[in-house]
């Protein structure tokens, strides 16, 4: 995941991108479906989002060539601070799987 930038509650509009890998190489995903991106919530914070939750995302194919996903936040979906998890799904020819996870920093507002 790349977001160049850090991540705060309650940041809207930030693109969460997913780098799809094969084997070391970056996997050419032109004609991916039902492609989605689960978030879940830091385990160790409070908050209005349960410890733990998954959100579900729809995600969009950014460049299919490097194998990139993503999906841009909205308001509640990054609404406490800690460390979130982060997977991508989808389906490609006959293979429907995940992606491999990864995490990001949710800092707090001043």
């Amino acid at each position: 995941m790349s977001t160049g930038n850090i991540v705060h509650v309650g940041d809207v509009g930030l693109d969460i991108i997913l780098s799809i890998s094969e084997d070391g190489s970056v996997l050419d995903i032109t004609g991916a479906t039902d492609i989605t991106i689960i978030l879940r919530a830091p385990t160790d914070s409070l908050g209005s989002t349960t410890r733990g939750e998954l959100k579900t995302k729809t995600g969009i194919i950014k460049v299919a060539a490097e194998g990139t996903i993503y999906f841009s936040t909205i308001a509640g979906d990054l609404d406490i601070e800690g460390e979130w998890t982060v997977q991508g799904n989808f389906t490609l020819g006959t293979w429907t799987g995940r992606t491999q996870k990864a995490t990001f920093i949710v800092m707090p507002k001043i």
